[in-house]
């Protein structure tokens, strides 16, 4: 089955349809809105850009300033766990300690008070680091002694200083042959301890345990002196991440026991007493973790400060560009709204009123240009119609006019054929009737000027029609039609349905020896009118008339006929019709839908007045 359809797109409510569907200026004004909004976002985007910039820089500045901080420090400790080496294989503390493990307890005091003095050589040497207290437990009894008396933590009328459990569990927790760092009694001082061995003679037994104390804040303050931020807050963690000293002031409260972002180089901390730059780094020979931080106040204010002036001048820059392009918008849409009221009084075949101002024929501008180009283009649009447009309405009449001439040679040669079947018969009676119904139907073809009829007309050549061919095939042909009388006076071009009825009775009756029943209806379908031709004894090859268009299939005889009936239906209805031909049970059915026109449209969409025939 082939068929010539209208196909209408239909938009489904989508974004697309509505974009589609808005006004241009509503389009412009988005487009506008929208890239200011994008540009806001991007240049608040490269104030947090840079910000985080800034903060990089500044941690990376940090990280250099710490790196030396951290090896002086480092140095230090290092140093001091040498020294701690020395002083536990040095001859005078060898002989004393072993004088007191093999004397008895009287004795062994003796010694002990003299082993302080010698605690404050050791103390007192050039080649201490930073020692400021050193002490001794042994099986006998516990001595140390510090440099200085002060808040230290061995200062015994300030009753800051070890006990003598505490001193012993500390000796305890040392292995053997190690040295110990010790940060849980960062109240006295970061510790270190080492255990020491009787050398000589190489006995190796355990003389006791000697532990000695560092200023760790006094070590801090000197490390970072000249390298730190006023008012700097510094962190060192053990093993086990727990703090064990902060230089906390008294009006800070600032605890740094948070563990920072994986792989993260600072952080922004926030506490009551405000905003804080941290970054962290690791002391790794001894396992410790350390974190710095600066107070980021005064930074975040200097930045918000300068954002938020960005923004301001961000925001009247948008403003003052969104009103002067909505200026210009304007201006712009009211030009074409200049050319849109031209366009539809074109589109009326108005050209009388297609005209500009006076200040427009001066504007030099492309809009300017567009709206007097497009005056010019309707002054030639209009003087083409006037010389071009009955020339081209005539064409389109020769074109349905060389169609009808088409379809009338190959009717004539069947008609003459059977006047002269008949007459040599003798059926002079047939004869005349044959004659008679041809006079009629060439009287009505000669004479009409114009290619278009009512339908009554078409239905009348088809009665004389039939009644010559009923003639030729005596008792072959049985004919019943039904006709709506409401579809009586379409409009309808000439012979359209004369050429389904033709290849019906040719066909039908010339391929079967059997009586042809050919069944003809018109009727109403809402605004069209289907005509169907069913006919026995044949049937359609699949996609005939497709296959024809296509020169798939060579038309003979009547073939050429029905691509003419589809031509003419294309020129006069355009696609507002439906030609096919298909098989209904035992019936070849010819299939003609066009839409029930009392008046031919034109090509502007007025109606031509069709004459009372």
């Amino acid at each position: 089955m082939w068929t010539v359809k209208t196909n209408r797109k239909r938009l489904g409510f989508n974004l697309q349809a509505i974009w589609r569907n808005s006004p241009l200026k509503r389009k412009l004004m988005s487009i506008l809105l929208l890239g200011l909004i994008l540009l806001a976002v991007v240049s608040v985007d490269g104030l947090y850009r840079i910000q985080r910039q800034y903060d990089q820089i500044l941690s990376e500045t940090y990280e250099m300033l710490l790196t030396s901080v951290i090896n002086n420090f480092s140095e230090v400790l290092d140093k001091t766990s040498n020294y701690m080496m020395s002083i536990s294989t040095d001859d005078t503390l060898q002989s004393a300690l072993s004088g007191i493990k093999d004397t008895d307890d009287r004795t062994s005091l003796g010694l002990m008070n003299h082993s302080r003095s010698v605690l404050q050589g050791y103390l007192n040497n050039t080649m201490n680091p930073a020692l400021f207290a050193l002490g001794v437990c042994t099986e006998k009894g516990v001595f140390y002694n510090s440099t200085y008396y002060s808040d230290n933590g061995f200062d015994p009328e300030l009753g800051n200083k070890f006990t003598d459990e505490e001193f012993r569990t500390l000796a305890d927790s040392v292995p053997e042959y190690q040295q110990l760092w010790i940060t849980d009694y960062t109240q006295y001082g970061l510790v270190v301890a080492q255990r020491i061995r009787r050398i000589h003679p190489l006995k190796l037994d355990d003389l006791g345990v000697i532990i000695g104390c560092i200023d760790l804040e006094n070590l801090i303050n000197e490390s970072v002196t000249g390298s730190s931020h006023n008012g700097f807050v510094f962190s060192l963690y053990d093993k086990e991440g727990n703090l064990f000293y902060q230089n906390l002031k008294e009006d800070i409260t600032l605890q740094f026991d948070q563990v920072y972002p994986p792989n993260a180089s600072y952080a922004i901390l926030e506490n009551e007493s405000g905003s804080w730059f941290a970054i962290s780094g690791s002391i790794k020979q001894y396992g410790w973790c350390f974190s710095y931080a600066v107070p980021y106040d005064s930074i975040q204010k200097t930045l918000r400060s300068q954002r938020i002036h960005v923004m301001i001048m961000l925001s009247i820059c948008v403003i003052a560009s969104f009103s002067l392009g909505a200026v210009l918008l304007r201006q712009i849409l009211a030009d074409l709204d200049k050319l849109m009221d031209m366009t539809e009084k074109v589109s009326r075949a108005d050209f009388e009123n297609v005209s500009i101002a006076s200040e427009d024929q001066e504007r030099q501008d492309e809009l300017g240009r567009l709206l007097r180009q497009f005056v010019s283009m309707s002054c030639q649009i209009d003087s083409l119609i006037q010389e071009n447009y009955q020339s081209k309405l005539l064409t389109q009449e020769a074109k349905l006019q060389a169609l009808e001439m088409q379809i009338n040679p190959h009717f004539l040669y069947n008609t003459l054929e059977s006047v002269r079947c008949c007459a040599k018969l003798g059926m002079n009676e047939n004869v005349c009737h044959i004659v008679d119904s041809l006079g009629n139907m060439l009287h009505f073809i000669m004479s009409k000027d114009d290619n278009k009829i009512r339908l009554r007309q078409e239905l009348g050549l088809i009665d004389d029609y039939l009644a010559i061919q009923s003639i030729r095939f005596d008792g072959k042909i049985s004919f019943h039609a039904q006709i709506g009388e409401n579809c009586c006076d379409a409009v309808v071009p000439k012979l359209t349905l004369l050429p389904l009825i033709e290849n019906a009775v040719i066909h039908g009756v010339e391929n079967s020896m059997d009586v042809c029943q050919i069944l003809f209806s018109v009727f109403r379908k809402g605004d069209f009118v289907c005509a169907q031709v069913k006919n026995s004894g044949t049937r359609f090859p699949p996609d005939l008339l497709n296959r024809l268009r296509n020169k798939e299939i060579i038309p003979t005889r009547n073939g050429i006929g029905l691509l003419n009936v589809d031509n003419c239906l294309r020129l006069f209805f355009k696609q507002e019709y439906e030609l096919s031909f298909y098989n209904e049970a035992s019936y070849a059915v010819a299939e003609v839908i066009f839409p029930y026109w009392t008046n031919r449209k034109k090509e502007n969409n007025t109606y031509a007045e069709i004459d009372n025939c």
